[in-house]
């Protein structure tokens, strides 16, 4: 049927053929990796900045209750009644204003 020279061409053509669908296939999976290696750069970029962002945001925090608390206990260190309760007051209005947020 067929003759030894056409079984060595088909041979021939389909080895080449596999191997540019094999370069093609490479080709594909190089990007597809250097896409997804940029993502998850990107990624770890965006959560290093939000942590840092947290950070910043736990240390504002530290200093204000920090300064509130100062604000609040040297009146009772000094034994003015007024301040104490000018203090007192402020701790009732920001309790009171968290419960109404909440609704």
């Amino acid at each position: 049927m067929f003759d030894q020279e056409t079984v060595t061409l088909i041979r021939d053509i389909l080895v080449s053929a596999y191997l540019v669908v094999g370069i093609l296939v490479l080709l594909v999976l190089l990007v597809a990796a250097f896409l997804l290696v940029k993502a998850v750069r990107r990624l770890l970029g965006s959560m290093t900045k939000t942590v840092d962002t947290v950070n910043d945001t736990l240390d504002n925090v530290n200093r204000a209750s920090g300064a509130v608390l100062n604000y609040m206990s040297s009146p009772a260190a000094e034994g003015s009644t007024a301040s104490l309760a000018s203090g007192l007051g402020i701790l009732i209005n920001f309790v009171g204003g968290l419960r109404g947020k909440a609704k």
